[in-house]
């Protein structure tokens, strides 16, 4: 919206436009008529204050100055608004560029993000079946060491059974021995000392593969354990981070 222009007056009228006040003071000073001198009386003379005369040059030279200040005060105004209307209209082609690039960085990750998306299902799912397997061995640990602790006393209780029954044994071999049977009763005794043996050894076998085996399986808890912590915790966090 333009400013409407005030059309200035002409040159000849510029002071009386400029400085209206004093002009007016002054033609009523030179228009007031004379006053009447009494006959034989003197002349009174007026007194009062004569405005400042100002000069129309000097007028005119405020004027023009003034005039050239506002001119250029506007021409650096419009110079501003033009460097700063090329500044607002960079901006925004910027801000469009910026927009344009965002959806097209994701338009581009989209198929990235299914990537790691269907990656990551993949990697929780392993977690959790490990997860489910450490936790079907620990029951089962928990089961052998109570069937452990459970065939502990039965070992002890048929070992001294066993050692309870060695001198019953030497007592019938000395019987035999002396009824005349030394060949039965030494295969006899041969017997019960292998089957002794042989139950000794199943026995020991047994208690030391159990022991091997606990052995083994705290160890393999011992070394899974820290793992697991951050297992559970990953696959219960890493759902509500992937949606972020």
């Amino acid at each position: 919206m333009s400013t409407p222009v005030v059309p200035a007056p002409a040159p000849s009228c510029l002071l009386v436009w400029l400085l209206p006040e004093a002009f007016t003071s002054i033609s009523r000073l030179l228009l007031a008529p004379l006053p009447s001198l009494p006959r034989g009386g003197h002349a009174t003379v007026s007194t009062r204050p004569i405005p400042h005369w100002i000069s129309p040059t000097c007028a005119l030279r405020c004027t023009l100055q003034r005039t050239i200040y506002q001119t250029e005060a506007s021409r650096e105004l419009g110079q501003d608004h033009e460097v700063l209307r090329r500044k607002f209209l960079a901006t925004r082609r910027r801000a469009e560029d910026m927009n344009q690039q965002l959806a097209d960085a994701a338009n581009a990750a989209s198929p990235y993000l299914l990537f790691c998306q269907h990656k990551f299902d993949v990697e929780l799912a392993d977690c959790l079946n490990a997860l489910q397997k450490r936790m079907d061995n620990s029951r089962e640990l928990e089961a052998c060491c109570l069937r452990y602790h459970d065939l502990e006393p039965r070992y002890d209780e048929t070992v001294s059974e066993f050692q309870s029954r060695v001198p019953t044994l030497e007592a019938q071999l000395v019987a035999a021995s002396s009824s005349g049977g030394d060949k039965a009763a030494q295969a006899e005794i041969d017997r019960l000392e292998a089957v002794i043996e042989r139950k000794t050894r199943h026995f020991r076998a047994l208690r030391e593969a159990y022991e091997r085996r606990l052995k083994v399986a705290y160890k393999t808890i011992d070394a899974h354990s820290p793992g697991l912590t951050p297992c559970i915790k990953t696959s219960g966090n890493l759902p509500s981070a992937f949606a972020r």
